[in-house]
C-alpha cells in the first residue's frame, strides 16, 4: 500500500510538472510580437500626419510610403481620398521608403502630382479602397475623377469594372482616357463594346488607348473596327491598332495588315510586318517580301523576322539579297530567317543551291550607317544574338503608368530574334543546329 501511494504521488508530480512546462510565456510573446505591430502603427500614423504638410513633395512622399505598406495601410484611405484632387506639379524625386530607390518610379524624370501618388497608394492598398474610390469617381472635380479611375483601373476587383466603364463616357477627355486605359487591364468581356465605342472618340489619345486595350482583350469582336482604324488620321492610332490586330487570331485581320504595309508612316508599317509574322496565313508572304525593299531599315528587319516565322521557300531570294543590306540588323535577321526556312521547307534547299549565300552570323562590329538608325533610337531592336528563340512576346501588360500623360507606351521592343547562330547550308550542320 505504501508503495502504491508513492507511485501515485510520483505520477501526480510528473503531471503537474508537464502542465507547468506547457504554459506559454505570455508576457514574453506579447512583447516580442507586438513591437513590430506598434512600430508599423506608429509609422503609419506619422505618414498620415505628413499628408497635411504644406510641402507638396513631402505630401507625395508620405502617400508613396503609405502605398508601400499595402493593405495594412487601410486606415489612411479617407485621407488619401481627400488628396486625390491635389494637382500640384512635382518635378523632383519623391522618397518612397527604404524599399524603393528615390530615383525609382517617381523620379524627377517624370513630373507627377500628390493626387496621382495618392491614387497609386489607394491602388496598392487594394480592395478596401474600392468603395471610397467609387464614391469619389462621382465628384464634380475632373481631377478627382481622373485619379479615382486610375486607381480603380489598377485594382483587380470585379466591383471596379462598372465604374471604369461609366467613366469612359465622362465629359472630360482626361477621365475618358484614363478609363479606356484602365479597361485594358480588366479581363472581362463587358469592356469590349465600350472600348469599340472609344475607338471612335474625337480625341486621338483616347483612340490610341482604345486600340491598346482592345489588343489585350482576347475577343475577336473588335477585329472589324480595329481594321477600320488602320485608316485613322493620326499615325499613333494606326500604329497601335496594327499592333493590336497582331494579337487577334482572326483571318479577317490579314488583308488590312497587308494594306498597312504601304502606310505612309514607317512605324505603322513596322507594326504591320510584326503582326503579320504572327499570322499563320500564306497570303502575307508576298507582301512581306515586297516590304524587304522598304526605305526604312527597321521595317525591312521586321519583315525578315516575319518571313522567318512563315518558313516559306518563296522568301529565299529576297532574304538572300537582304543579307547584303547596308543595315547590320537587317543582315542578321535575314540570315536567321534563311536558316529557319531551310529547316522548315525542303524546297528552300533546292532554291538556295545556286545562290552564293553565307549563312554565318555577320561579324561586322561597325554600327549601322543607314539613315534610318537615327530616326528613332529608342525603338531600335536588339541584336538577334542577344535574344532567345523566336517566341512572339508582344507588349506585356504594363505596370500602371503614373505620369501626367498616362501613356501606356504603345509598343515595346518588337524584336524577337534568334537565339542561336544561323545554320550553314549543308544538311548535317542544319541537323546539328
Amino acid at each position: 500500500m505504501k508503495r502504491q501511494n508513492l507511485i501515485k504521488t510520483g505520477l501526480i508530480c510528473s503531471l503537474l510538472t508537464a502542465l507547468c512546462l506547457a504554459q506559454p510565456s505570455t508576457a514574453k510573446v506579447t512583447v516580442s510580437d507586438s513591437t513590430p505591430v506598434q512600430d508599423a502603427a506608429t509609422s503609419l500614423a506619422s505618414r498620415i500626419r505628413e499628408l497635411d504638410s504644406t510641402n507638396p513633395v513631402e505630401r507625395a512622399s508620405a502617400a508613396c510610403q503609405i502605398g508601400q505598406m499595402g493593405k495594412a495601410a487601410a486606415q489612411a484611405i479617407p485621407r488619401l481620398i481627400q488628396m486625390l484632387g491635389d494637382e500640384t506639379v512635382i518635378n523632383t524625386a519623391i522618397f518612397c521608403g527604404e524599399r524603393q530607390n528615390t530615383r525609382g518610379r517617381f523620379s524627377d524624370d517624370e513630373p507627377t502630382t500628390p493626387g496621382r501618388i495618392a491614387s497609386h497608394a489607394l491602388a496598392a492598398i487594394g480592395r478596401d479602397s474600392v468603395e471610397p474610390l467609387t464614391s469619389a469617381v462621382r465628384s464634380s472635380n475632373p481631377v478627382i475623377r481622373m485619379n479615382s479611375v486610375l486607381a480603380l483601373g489598377v485594382i483587380n476587383d470585379p466591383r471596379t469594372i462598372e465604374p471604369v466603364i461609366a467613366a469612359s463616357r465622362d465629359q472630360d477627355p482626361r477621365v475618358r482616357e484614363t478609363a479606356v486605359w484602365g479597361m485594358g487591364l480588366k479581363h472581362d468581356g463587358s469592356v469590349v463594346e465600350p472600348l469599340m465605342v472609344a475607338l471612335g472618340d474625337s480625341e486621338w489619345r483616347i483612340r490610341e488607348k482604345a486600340g491598346w486595350s482592345l489588343g489585350l482583350q482576347g475577343d475577336t469582336r473588335s477585329v472589324e473596327m480595329l481594321a477600320g482604324a488602320l485608316r485613322d488620321e493620326h499615325p499613333k492610332v494606326r500604329e497601335q491598332v496594327a499592333w493590336a490586330l497582331g494579337l487577334k487570331g482572326n483571318k479577317n485581320a490579314v488583308e488590312p495588315l497587308i494594306n498597312a504595309l504601304r502606310d505612309g508612316e514607317w512605324r505603322v508599317r513596322n507594326k504591320a510586318a510584326w503582326s503579320l509574322g504572327l499570322k499563320g496565313d500564306s497570303r502575307a508572304v508576298e507582301p512581306l517580301i515586297a516590304a524587304m525593299k522598304d526605305d526604312n531599315a527597321q521595317v525591312r528587319a521586321e519583315a525578315a523576322w516575319a518571313l522567318g516565322l512563315k518558313g516559306d521557300h518563296r522568301a529565299v531570294e529576297a532574304l538572300s539579297a537582304a543579307m547584303k543590306d547596308q543595315s547590320k540588323d537587317v543582315r542578321k535577321k535575314a540570315a536567321w530567317a534563311m536558316g529557319l526556312i531551310l529547316m522548315r521547307d525542303g524546297k528552300a534547299a533546292d532554291k538556295i543551291a545556286d545562290l552564293d549565300i553565307d549563312l554565318k552570323s555577320d561579324k561586322d562590329d561597325q554600327l549601322d550607317e543607314d539613315s534610318d538608325r537615327g530616326e528613332d533610337v529608342e525603338n531600335e531592336s536588339k541584336s538577334p544574338a542577344d535574344s532567345n528563340l523566336p517566341t512572339p512576346v508582344p507588349m506585356p501588360t504594363p505596370a500602371p503608368s503614373l505620369n501626367q500623360s498616362l501613356s501606356p507606351a504603345p509598343a515595346t521592343n518588337l524584336e524577337i530574334g534568334p537565339g542561336k547562330r544561323a545554320a550553314k547550308k549543308t544538311a548535317p550542320k542544319l541537323k546539328d543546329n
